[in-house]
Order: structure tokens, then C-alpha cells, then sequence
């Protein structure tokens, strides 16, 4: 079976909900395919402060657009998914359940949890390639 190509994007946080739902109002019209770790729809994460962490009020989650607006978009959103690998060349992103998801576009990643470790590893490296040797 044929897959539909389309853009898959790997992150359902509030960059990869802004930028799916942005993809549809600057004209795309292929499939969008949302792909998130957590089981529910994306919900904004709100800034942590020591009153939140100490109050006993547990502040309810809002989704960043409710199911009926990825309805009328026609954005899917897979949840409870981790991508596996990219192949680039072929255009496909495999799931680690083995769902493969073919996209006509690059992937666009918008995680930066994992990404943030390996980041921060290159800019410390170019901060000490900076410093002057101490004699």
C-alpha cells in the first residue's frame, strides 16, 4: 500500500501545533501529520514559578486548539508516538512501533528536549575553544 506524501512534524508542542496549524493558513494543502510522546491533544505549558510548585491549585492544562479545529484542518495528530529514524533520502518517518509516515517535505523537528543536551555539549565546546591558553 502506497503512502500519501506529506509533512510530518516531530514535536506536538506549542512550536510544532503553531507551525502544522500554520502550514494550512499560508495555503498548504497536502496532508499534515502532528506527532507527539504525550496521549493528549497539545496543551499549553505555562511558565513554572515557586507559588505553582508550592500551591496546592493545580492549574488545569488548556490545549493549544481543541480536536474539532485539527478536524477542520485536517492536521492529524498521533500521540503516545516517538519517531524512530528519518530517512531522509526516501522521505520517511518510522515510528517506533514501525508505522512509517511519508513525507513529500523535510520533517520538520520542533523539539527541543532532546535536542538542548547536545546543543548546550557544542556551545560550551566553542566557548573553551575561545579562551586563551593559561602559561
Amino acid at each position: 500500500m502506497a503512502m500519501e506524501n506529506g509533512m510530518v512534524i516531530i514535536g506536538a508542542g506549542e512550536c510544532g501545533v503553531r507551525a502544522a496549524f500554520a502550514l494550512r493558513e499560508n495555503g498548504y494543502d497536502g496532508p499534515v501529520t502532528l506527532i507527539g510522546t504525550e496521549k493528549h491533544l497539545p496543551y499549553e505549558r505555562p511558565p513554572l514559578s515557586k507559588e505553582a510548585m508550592v500551591s496546592e491549585d493545580h492549574p488545569v492544562p488548556r490545549t493549544i486548539a481543541a480536536e474539532t479545529l485539527f478536524n477542520e484542518r485536517n492536521i492529524s495528530f498521533i500521540g503516545s508516538s516517538t519517531a524512530a529514524s528519518i530517512d531522509r533520502q526516501a522521505k520517511v518517518v518510522t515510528l517506533e512501533d514501525g508505522r512509517e509516515h511519508a513525507s513529500s517535505l523535510s520533517a520538520a523537528v520542533s523539539s527541543g528536549l532532546n535536542l538542548r543536551p547536545a546543543l548546550a555539549s557544542v556551545a560550551h565546546r566553542s566557548r573553551l575553544s575561545r579562551r586563551k591558553a593559561v602559561s
